[in-house]
């Protein structure tokens, strides 16, 4: 299944490809012509460490091919450091496409089910504040199979930094 998706500048982003599928990003181009020089980093955060995949620059480098695989049931964020849209491109591919049965050890098959190793806290996995988009998911010119259903549901968030609670400013009364 092809995954679009327009990243806007500056918003941070989060997936969980669904199980059973891992996420295949293989370009990010920019959604819009740009100042020339002007450079636009494309940030990924994967087990809360940041990690820069490319640099977009302006009439210089406008897209970039990659070769990104984020596995099953783990959250991924995006980011565009700049001032210009990006566009993110791929596809998902059901584990089993990837990885034949046979190929598995057992081992790496239970890890798999499990949904890989998680380092974060379940305090950390609920602390987030999510707006929830729909993502570009496509079946065009793909076979049906019992499984279309269920990743047709996926969802693209956009994360929120928290808000900052302020104090409430005390009220003087007079007394008479």
């Amino acid at each position: 299944f092809f995954f679009g998706y327009e990243l806007q500048p500056k918003i941070r982003y989060a997936t969980t490809p669904p199980e059973g599928y891992v996420l295949r990003v293989s370009q990010a181009a920019l959604a819009k012509p740009c100042a020339e020089g002007e450079r636009n980093q494309v940030i990924v955060y994967v087990k809360k460490e940041k990690f820069v995949v490319c640099n977009l620059i302006g009439l210089r480098v406008e897209h970039a091919s990659l070769d990104l695989v984020f596995e099953a049931q783990k959250q991924i964020e995006f980011f565009v450091n700049g001032s210009t849209p990006v566009h993110f491109t791929g596809y998902y591919n059901k584990i089993d496409d990837i990885f034949g049965e046979d190929e598995l050890t057992e081992e790496e098959r239970m890890i798999m089910e499990a949904g890989g190793l998680d380092d974060s806290s379940e305090e950390e996995k609920e602390s987030k504040s999510v707006v929830v988009p729909k993502a570009v998911v496509s079946k065009k010119n793909v076979e049906k199979d019992s499984d279309d259903e269920e990743l047709l549901k996926y969802k693209f968030t956009e994360v929120k930094p928290k808000e900052e609670v302020k104090p409430k400013e005390k009220v003087k009364k007079e007394v008479k």
